[in-house]
Parts: structure tokens; C-alpha cells; sequence
């Protein structure tokens, strides 16, 4: 066993999702400090967390010599804050989206890549146990060739980690593209892993609800090669709520089920059925699954999830929100319906 201190991680921002990587990363006793925009902020996070409080990252980073940098700040300085932690020569971890345009995604992995500086993108689907099986039993072969995926979400979607949900506003029901782009880029990313890594080139709506309270949604989209990817959301408020993803490849499929009490994984092949193990567990704590995966890249500099990865979700997120917005005759700016323009400064 090695005796090496847990690295020490500055956490930039303490929204909703602050909170739980924040929460994560102390559990991991890896937490040097925290980063917020405003001095109100600073102010009332001092009086509830052990840890040293920041509105200044130059100051911060100076102070605390942090490991790494994890991000998440607003999206729109997302790409300040990675170039930051690039700049000071320590690995960064952002949650997506990892900019607001593709390509500051790409140009922020070059950067990095010359630099010599792992940079994870946490989005935490790909990282859930039960999907990491489900991945390792492709890599194995097990249902041969992955030729088509398919996600559906029915009934009321329930965020991770107790966040509060969007307000809804209802001048925009049934035309809100924006969060329509939000919510399917958790489904986009792991799509594209399974696409080995690829964006889709296509999309075609077959129908739309661009709504919070009821999310409807049926697309199909196109990846290099031909693979195809199917995306439903029936968010009938009278359905049990529960998310599949299903693989099919050209010797079997492969099921992961998430509902009330339950996550199931099954494989099905000419020689049965078979619900597979998995190891760990979904915990209350999305992140917790991520902070394991960081930890393990600053020993390993292997980067599980990185900004091309992160580039492709967003490029697979436009062409949905523009399709979608063909779909509807709802005009759309897609760099303002994605956080606006992607800062140079920030905190």
C-alpha cells in the first residue's frame, strides 16, 4: 500500500453541482479550498465549510499550490479556468460542458496536449459502475459489432444528488430548446463513446416537446460508419419513472436499467440471458465516481474522458438543439442557447 499523500484538489465553483464535487472530494480528503465569484458568496461559504474560501483563483492557487484544478464554474469561464490550471502546469478536471463552442474545446486540448497536462471531463454518466460493465463487456466482444443505440427516459426525470429542478417558465413551455440541449447531452456523451468516440454528422426529429414539465422528444441520429443512435423521452407525469440504455450489436444486446429500487444490467445473446455484476454502486453522490477516476489519473496521467470527447458532446448537442428548432419553427442562437461566448477572464 502506498504511503503517498492524497493529492490536494482546489475546487472552482459551489453551485449545485459545486456542492457534490466539493462534498465528493472532501469525503476523499483531497479538498484544498474553494473558488466563488462574489465576495456574498465568499462571505456566507466561510461560515459552513472547514476549508479556505477564494474569490481570487491567482490567490488561491498561490496559497493552496494545489495537485489540481477541478472546474466547475459558469460554462462561459469554464475555458479560462482550464487554461489557468493548463498554464500552471497541474492536471484539471472539468465538468461538461466543457465550453460553450466545440471548438475552444479542441483548442483547450491542444493546448493541454502540448502542455503535457491530463484534462477530465466529468460527465458523470460514463463513469456510473453499471455503465463501465457495460462498456468493458463491448471492449470484450460480447455482443460482437455495436451496430445501433438506443436511449429512453420515461416519466419524470429525477436530478442526481438532490439538485433543485429547473424553474419552469411557462411563456416557454413547449418551446424551451435550451433544455433540450442540456438534457440530451448526458445521453449525447455516452452515445458517442459507444460511436468509438466519434460525434454524430446527422439527426433527424421525428417529434418534439421542448418542454420541462413534460419532456417529450424522438430523434434519430447518424454516426460515421452508419451506426445509429435513438433517443426518446416520454415525460408523462403518470409514468414510473425509469432511463434504458440498450446496445445492440451483431451478436447480442446489452440493457442498463435504472428505475425506482433497482439498476439492471443484461446481457442477451444466442445463448440466453444473463443479468451481469457490477462493481460498486450508485451512490447519493454522483461525483464520488468521478473524484475515484481523478485521483486515479494523477497517478496514472491516463485520462478516461478528455476535451475531444467533451468537444463531440457539444457538437452532437447543436445539431439536436437546431434540429429541433427546425422542428418547432422556434429560431435559435446557438452560442447564446449554449452559455453565450466563452470568456478570456473570469475569477
Amino acid at each position: 500500500m502506498s504511503n503517498a499523500p492524497t493529492p490536494k484538489v482546489l475546487l472552482v465553483g459551489h453551485g449545485g453541482m459545486g456542492r457534490l464535487y466539493a462534498d465528493a472530494l472532501r469525503s476523499a480528503g483531497a479538498l484544498a479550498g474553494v473558488v466563488v465569484r462574489s465576495e456574498a458568496s465568499m462571505e456566507r461559504l466561510s461560515k459552513s465549510i472547514a476549508e479556505p474560501v477564494f474569490r481570487n483563483l491567482s490567490k488561491a492557487m498561490e496559497q493552496q499550490a494545489p495537485d489540481a484544478l477541478a472546474v466547475l464554474s459558469p460554462t462561459d469561464v469554464h475555458a479560462h479556468h482550464i487554461r489557468h490550471g493548463i498554464r500552471a502546469g497541474i492536471p484539471v478536471m472539468v465538468i461538461k460542458p466543457a465550453a460553450v463552442r466545440p471548438d475552444t474545446a479542441r483548442e483547450l486540448k491542444q493546448e493541454a496536449d502540448n502542455a503535457g497536462i491530463p484534462v477530465l471531463v466529468a460527465h458523470e454518466g460514463v463513469f456510473a459502475p453499471a455503465y463501465r460493465a457495460l462498456e468493458e463487456q463491448i471492449q470484450q466482444g460480447a455482443i460482437g459489432s455495436v451496430l445501433e443505440v438506443r436511449w429512453l427516459k420515461e416519466g419524470q426525470d429525477r436530478l442526481s444528488g438532490g439538485r433543485d429542478a429547473d424553474p419552469i417558465d411557462d411563456a416557454t413551455e413547449g418551446r424551451n430548446i435550451g433544455h433540450v440541449y442540456a438534457t440530451a447531452m448526458h445521453e449525447i456523451y455516452v452515445a458517442n463513446r459507444l460511436a468509438g468516440g466519434a460525434a454524430p454528422v446527422d439527426v433527424a426529429v421525428h417529434h418534439a416537446n421542448a418542454s420541462i414539465r413534460v419532456p417529450e422528444l424522438d430523434a434519430l441520429f447518424t454516426y460515421p460508419g452508419g451506426l445509429q443512435f435513438r433517443l426518446r423521452y416520454d415525460g408523462q407525469p403518470d409514468r414510473e419513472f425509469r432511463r434504458g440504455l440498450q446496445v445492440i450489436g451483431t451478436e447480442g444486446n446489452l440493457l442498463w436499467l435504472v428505475q425506482p429500487g433497482a439498476t439492471i444490467l443484461r446481457r442477451r445473446t444466442a445463448e440466453g440471458t444473463r443479468d451481469l455484476p457490477f462493481v460498486g454502486t450508485h451512490t447519493s453522490n454522483p461525483a464520488e465516481p468521478v473524484i475515484t477516476e481523478l485521483m486515479e489519473m494523477l497517478g496514472t496521467e491516463v485520462v478516461f474522458e478528455n476535451l475531444d470527447a467533451g468537444a463531440n458532446a457539444l457538437q452532437g448537442a447543436r445539431i439536436l438543439a437546431q434540429a429541433v428548432s427546425d422542428h418547432l419553427s422556434v429560431p435559435i442562437t446557438l452560442d447564446d442557447l449554449a452559455g453565450g461566448v466563452d470568456r478570456q477572464e473570469g475569477t
